[in-house]
């Protein structure tokens, strides 16, 4: 919650939504679904929220705070999914925060 603290204001997609609300007063999205929880079956507009999540991250610069990241709920894409394409730039006891940095990014820093 500290790092989340000390964060720019950009915009935050997450797994602990009520966590970064309460403890950090801070507003974040939610990690897309895989599926319905109703019905249990896949989501069909899974794919394009997370062609939007990865957007978010590159052209908003987004970051992705996850609580607990070993322990992600089935509902989420795998670890590997979520991440891909990220940089971890923090982790703590409760958590990890990653960000996209483009190529030109790296080559500068």
């Amino acid at each position: 919650i500290r790092a989340v603290r000390q964060l720019p204001d950009v915009p935050i997609v997450s797994n602990g939504l009520s966590s970064l609300y309460f403890w950090a007063d801070r507003y974040s999205y939610a990690i897309p679904v895989r599926f319905d929880v109703e019905s249990g079956l896949p989501r069909p507009g899974y794919a394009a929220e997370m062609e939007a999540l990865r957007r978010r991250f590159r052209e908003d610069g987004a970051v992705l705070v996850l609580f607990d990241p070993a322990n992600l709920l089935p509902d989420y894409a795998p670890l590997s999914e979520l991440v891909e394409g990220l940089t971890l730039v923090g982790r703590y006891p409760d958590g990890e925060i990653y960000r996209y940095e483009s190529a030109s990014e790296n080559a500068a820093g």
